[in-house]
């Protein structure tokens, strides 16, 4: 759980959860094989600019994320 920052100058970072349940298997000597299932969630805004041939409009977008996550790892 965090805060995530955002690389581009418009968009503003926002609250970052990524909760994981998963399993590790023996492999030899003391590596282990890591995989977990989460649920990621992420906030963020960001300014949007319109422009036609009458009016120029800028608003904040506000945007909200969820998705599933899959990992496959190694842990030595």
């Amino acid at each position: 759980m965090g805060y995530a920052f955002a690389p581009q100058r418009k968009v503003n970072g926002g609250f970052f959860i990524n909760p994981s349940i998963g399993v590790q298997y023996p492999l030899a000597g003391k590596m282990k094989l890591q995989l977990a299932v989460g649920y990621e969630l992420q906030e963020f805004e960001r300014l949007k600019t319109q422009t036609d041939n009458q009016f120029r409009k800028e608003f904040a977008e506000q945007l909200s994320h969820h998705s599933l996550s899959v990992r496959l790892g190694l842990k030595f």
